[in-house]
């Protein structure tokens, strides 16, 4: 991982191609060991260049090409990143519904998933005593931080009665790093308060309901099981990269996607505001799209924008890469992303919402059209201070060049780069605005050889996800998809 990035360390990047991850736990994310065998494995279907496009600590990306389509992809292997501290909990309600939540696992934490039926004794909330022998077996049991009893001891409260895990119920609206003693008894992940009490309620009404039913399945989640879980239910859209194939070799997961020959997207000035103008638009749909999917991709910088073709190309498009902090929680307050494009509010609020994505594709227009961010410093400390510090866009002297930066970019930056979240537009509104209306995007389409990806929809989970903006906890729906054009230590 970059020295920019913000919190301790969430999933590593590539440098050339997305970090994606392996969906062992989903039974929607991963093909099933008989469509895996139709599919392939990389000794098989694919083979690679030898070609490096590039590296993180986790992995490594190549060149390769499609043995049955003759089609260019890249096939990145990588393992889990055993230093994040953050998991991903799905909370499956039935076949129509699930609820995503985020949390800290303690420290010394392995990094693998785990899942099982959710289970609440409100007659033991704290786990101050033990659990009856075999009374929660292979349940993922619910416990309320406090009472008389450590983490540790509530842990081995819970292990008596057999559980699989132990979802820790914070005190306060937000979770942190723990500890659990120095070998852990058995999994656990801390949630804030309002997640924790919403997962109760959700067991609550499994029990109370005519006749009864069976208390909802949790899944907790890595970075990668997470991320792959996003790419392979995510509808395709064009400026969104192709995840192609993906499964577990041994001790690494495989990810196939499609090949981006034309690089990251540049840092600095652009040529001129047109090209500019034609980049945003691409950014901006692309968002438009996964936040109309529910997911917040919380790392948006011009490293995880990647060229299909280089740039200039007349068949050159951008695509957006790399999910591995991205969220559908509905609470989100996890302090992660690179420092230079991060939203004011990710630093202060005790939450935030998908607006802290708008505000970083404001600062990259704005770093493309002026060539610079709209926050000086030339440290990340002093961005960080000036990023606290920042209440409006202000642009001087050169900087009203209708010709370097139409009065129309520097309406439409002024609109994304508001202190206040509330008040900036969404990235389908941003859309609509006059600079970028007569925009024509690239045309682009998926091609053919893909196999997951060929017969990808979305799953009835990934349809009706309950997503509420995170700034607003108690908010809770189902937001139907639509494709719009085109953390802490101890």
């Amino acid at each position: 991982m970059e020295s920019s990035q913000v919190s301790l360390p969430l999933p590593s990047k590539s440098l050339a191609i997305e970090v994606l991850s392996e969906p062992a736990v989903s039974p929607t994310s991963l093909p099933t060991p008989e469509r895996k065998a139709q599919i392939g494995s990389p000794q098989v279907r694919y083979a690679s260049q030898a070609t490096p496009l590039g590296h993180g600590s986790t992995g490594l990306v190549e060149s390769a090409f499609c043995e049955d389509t003759n089609v260019p992809v890249a096939i990145k292997r990588l393992s889990r990143d055993v230093n994040c501290p953050v998991r991903f909990l799905e909370i499956i309600r039935d076949c129509d519904a699930s609820l995503h939540l985020e949390g800290h696992v303690p420290a010394r934490a392995g990094a693998y998933p785990w899942s099982g039926i959710l289970a609440y004794d409100p007659m033991n909330p704290h786990a101050d005593n033990p659990f009856e022998p075999g009374s929660v077996k292979g349940k993922l049991v619910l416990v309320r931080r406090g009472g008389e009893s450590t983490f540790a001891q509530k842990a081995l409260s819970i292990k008596v009665g057999g559980a699989a895990g132990a979802l820790f119920v914070n005190n306060e609206d937000d979770s942190e790093a723990f500890r659990m003693g120095d070998c852990p008894l058995l999994p656990a992940l801390m949630l804030a308060l309002s997640d924790g009490n919403v997962a109760i309620a959700e067991v609550t009404l499994a029990e109370n309901s005519v006749p009864p039913r069976t208390a909802p399945m949790a899944m907790v989640r890595t970075d990668i099981e997470n991320e792959i879980s996003l790419c392979l239910n995510m509808p395709y859209h064009p400026h969104v990269i192709d995840v192609i194939d993906a499964w577990e070799d041994g001790n690494s997961h495989v990810i196939i996607m499609e090949l981006c020959a034309g690089g990251h997207l540049p840092k600095m000035r652009c040529a001129d505001a047109p090209r500019v103008a034609w980049i945003a638009k691409q950014m901006l749909s692309a968002l438009s799209h996964i936040h109309a999917c529910g997911i917040c991709h919380r790392d948006l910088k011009p490293d995880n924008f990647l060229l299909t073709r280089p740039l200039g190309d007349p068949e050159s498009a951008v695509v957006l890469i790399d999910f591995s902090m991205a969220s559908r929680a509905r609470r989100m307050s996890v302090a992660c992303g690179s420092r230079r494009y991060l939203a004011p509010e990710v630093l202060e609020e005790a939450c935030y919402s998908f607006s802290r994505d708008v505000w970083s594709v404001g600062a990259m227009i704005h770093e493309l059209l002026l060539g610079r961010l709209p926050v000086p410093g030339r440290s990340d400390s002093d961005i960080l201070q000036h990023i606290g510090q920042f209440t409006e866009v202000v642009f001087q002297g050169s900087d009203c060049d209708e010709a370097r930066c139409p009065a129309a970019a520097r309406e439409l930056l002024s609109q994304l780069l508001r202190r206040d979240p509330r008040t900036r537009p969404t990235a389908l509104e941003a859309l609509s605005h006059p600079w970028l209306m007569k925009v024509q995007l690239p045309s682009r389409r998926r091609r053919k050889g893909s196999t997951i990806a060929s017969s990808r929809k979305p799953s009835k989970s990934t349809a009706k996800t309950m997503v509420g903006p995170p700034s607003f906890p108690d908010l809770q729906g189902l937001a139907e998809i639509f494709i719009a054009e085109g953390s802490q230590v101890e």
